[in-house]
């Protein structure tokens, strides 16, 4: 009899659970029914009730950190249990029997949750010693132990720069984290870097009671010209760490706009820029009346294109399309170029509508990434146009300022760099506009495209709002 129950009890919870179709079962004796019978309804009845819920999850973690602290420090702790919470959560009891020790006395998991974390704290009169700690979910108990110490040296366990490469003007975040928390006091941590004048870092930072680490930021010079390794050092409580951030300025793509690179002007001329990937090599495009031209703009350096407007028949630009190309841009963070201005901004405002000029357009597989123009606003204003990651947006030039910064002949050094987050336009040299960015992932694999001196080649075949302003020095970093 007893193995018949058992074996009932195994098919009533694969019934429940939906896993297992009834199971014949010799039929017992009509006396040992009359007591049987209620018994597996009862069964029944809790295993609906319970069945899944009540079997599934056990209390499996319990651990606490750091396992070192000082008087009066605080720590966090981890409980885990076998298998997601159920909709009521899962409560487990957290028990102590020094004084002194702040916790809560139920943590609970919530529903769907495997985890739970929370804070305790230590008085700062607690005497030093060992802390044991117990958490408690049905029959089950875990414990943990920390140390209170009455001395206790903070280190840095670990410090870290993001991105470990700079290009000049860029900004890194460091963090460092600790070996404790920090105490009711705070600690400071002494920062220097091998090269001050290229990236600075702050002289210290303050970090305040309960913290487990620190952050802050360090922008490389604009006039690093060379690559250079520097080494950022943290020290707190006379135990240092050092991390390693390179300064490279190298361009990973870099159009002059010279005669070297493209000597001959007619339609179809390979241009080869001064720097490049391998199979990265752009071509001049030529239709109609349309023409290219030098123009010093940087040195003997300097394209500009015609004829603009919402035409391209009578127009030109160069493309350097394809994989090689695209690639540039899986990983860089700006595009710079120097612009010089065919027009006062009176004679700009006259042009025929629209008036834009299409400086550069980068194209991925599915569609506009990056892309500058100029142009004049039905207000009257200057405007500046520009596109990171998909987000387009502009910048208004200054009223009064419009000739100084690109009136007739005059050179703008324009510099759009990014991160995941944000967006900055320079205009020679100084930050004129801070965006945020939160722009799609580029797909550089299948059919993208550099176009220079008008909007995209995938835009209408090419051509559209050429450039007549010069273009000289594009470069990707």
């Amino acid at each position: 009899m007893k193995n018949t129950i058992l074996e009932m009890f195994q098919i009533g919870r694969k019934l429940i659970k939906g896993t297992a179709q009834p199971k014949a079962v010799p039929a017992p004796k009509l006396k040992t029914m009359k007591t049987l019978v209620p018994r597996l309804i009862k069964l029944g009845l809790i295993l609906a009730t319970f069945g899944s819920v009540a079997m599934a999850q056990s209390l499996s973690t319990f651990y606490c950190s750091p396992t070192t602290i000082a008087v009066g420090g605080s720590f966090r702790c981890k409980v885990a249990i076998s298998s997601p919470a159920p909709s009521a959560g899962f409560p487990i009891k957290v028990s102590t029997a020094v004084t002194g020790v702040t916790h809560p006395a139920t943590v609970t998991i919530p529903s769907t949750q495997t985890a739970a974390i929370f804070g305790i704290t230590t008085s700062t009169s607690i005497l030093p010693q060992i802390v044991k700690l117990t958490a408690t979910a049905g029959t089950i108990s875990l414990t943990a132990a920390i140390t209170v110490a009455s001395t206790f040296s903070y280190s840095i366990t670990t410090l870290a720069c993001s991105p470990g490469t700079l290009i000049p003007s860029q900004t890194a975040t460091c963090t460092a984290y600790l070996s404790g928390q920090a105490p009711a006091s705070g600690l400071v941590a002494t920062l220097s870097s091998s090269a001050p004048s290229d990236l600075p870092v702050p002289p210290s930072v303050s970090i305040p009671a309960g913290a487990s680490g620190f952050q802050f930021k360090t922008t490389a010079s604009s006039l690093v010209s060379a690559k250079e390794p520097v080494t950022i050092s943290a020290v707190v409580q006379s135990n240092a760490r050092t991390v390693s951030v390179t300064i490279d300025p190298t361009p990973k793509f870099h159009l002059k706009a010279n005669n070297v690179e493209l000597n001959l002007l007619t339609n179809g001329a390979t241009i080869t820029p001064n720097v490049a990937p391998a199979g990265c090599l752009g071509m001049l495009t030529v239709r109609g009346t349309g023409y290219i031209a030098f123009d010093p703009t940087v040195g003997s350096s300097g394209f500009n294109f015609h004829r603009n407007g919402g035409q391209n028949t009578n127009t030109s630009f160069v493309n350097f399309p394809g994989a090689a190309c695209g690639q540039l841009f899986a990983n860089s963070s700006e595009i710079s170029f120097s612009l010089k201005s065919a027009y006062s901004f009176a004679e700009r405002k006259l042009l025929p509508a629209s008036n834009a000029r299409g400086v550069f357009e980068v194209f991925d597989d599915a569609g506009s990434m990056y892309l500058f123009t100029t142009s004049t606003t039905s207000a009257g204003s200057l405007q500046f146009n520009y596109a990171s990651g998909g987000n387009a947006t502009g910048y208004t030039v200054p009223a009064g300022q419009e000739d100084t910064v690109f009136g007739k002949g005059v050179v703008a050094r324009i510099k759009i760099q990014w991160t995941a987050n944000t967006v900055n336009l320079y205009v020679n040299g100084t930050l004129v506009q801070t965006s945020g960015m939160t722009g799609r992932t580029g797909y550089w694999t299948t059919n993208p495209a550099i176009t220079i001196g008008s909007r995209s080649a995938r835009i209408a075949g090419g051509g559209l709002y050429a450039s007549d302003d010069s273009i000289a020095e594009f470069l990707v970093r």
